[in-house]
């Protein structure tokens, strides 16, 4: 484990600077900060074995996440891509730009249950209520034999699910890009219980199917006539 411990390269960043740092697997730091009155930045670089030194400025980045402008350092990753740091010149403020194309989970959004949406179709073939639920159970349970899980990021499945009677279900779910899920049949079952349950309230039965979205998921089951 990394630990930090006072040495110059934390004495260096007293005040009201603001930092932002980065390990080095010699267990010391690197980090740039800017002065908040007219937007100077500086960039510690704690060279071990050779003498930690101050850079003023950094290298110039183009066109990634914000105007090239107002990027003062960068640094190729092993996959060739740039992570930097942006700073705001009316502000003084900090952004750090990780590129997500080094580490695919990070900064991943994950679901948030209460940003759903839901729409319900209120025409079309009607369902058993049973029959309905029995298609979310069997594709919820096929899901997770999926070879892309049990992580699913940018995620499109769509399945056909016949059942007795001159009807069948389209049943889809996605993971939307940016974001990542883990499966779970409980939950992946909860989203398909919004339409079920919060759609064609009047009786248990007649079920004409619906949608639910948030911020990273959509879930559809849909009764069609014909087998």
């Amino acid at each position: 484990m990394v630990s930090f411990t006072l040495d110059p390269v934390h004495r260096a960043c007293a005040g009201q600077r603001r930092p932002v740092l980065k390990r080095l697997g010699v267990q010391l730091v690197d980090y740039v900060w800017t002065r908040k009155l007219d937007g100077r930045v500086r960039v510690w670089f704690n060279d071990y074995p050779k003498k930690p030194t101050w850079r003023e400025g950094g290298g110039i980045a183009e066109g990634v996440g914000t105007s090239g402008a107002n990027i003062k350092y960068a640094k190729l990753t092993t996959s060739g891509r740039a992570d930097y740091v942006a700073i705001n010149p009316e502000q003084g403020s900090i952004a750090a730009w990780l590129n997500g194309c080094a580490n695919p989970d990070i900064n991943l959004d994950t679901p948030d249950p209460s940003k759903n949406e839901k729409m319900c179709y209120n025409s079309g073939q009607m369902s058993e209520y049973e029959k309905i639920e029995g298609a979310a159970e069997s594709f919820c349970r096929n899901l997770s034999d999926d070879k892309r899980g049990p992580v699913f990021s940018d995620f499109y499945k769509e399945a056909k699910k016949p059942v007795l009677g001159n009807y069948h279900f389209i049943v889809a779910f996605e993971v939307f890009e940016g974001c990542k899920w883990t499966f779970s049949h409980d939950e992946c079952m909860r989203y398909f219980k919004v339409p079920m349950d919060s759609c064609n309230c009047s009786k248990r039965g007649d079920k004409q199917g619906g949608t639910v979205k948030n911020n990273c998921i959509y879930a559809r089951i849909d009764p069609n006539y014909g087998i």
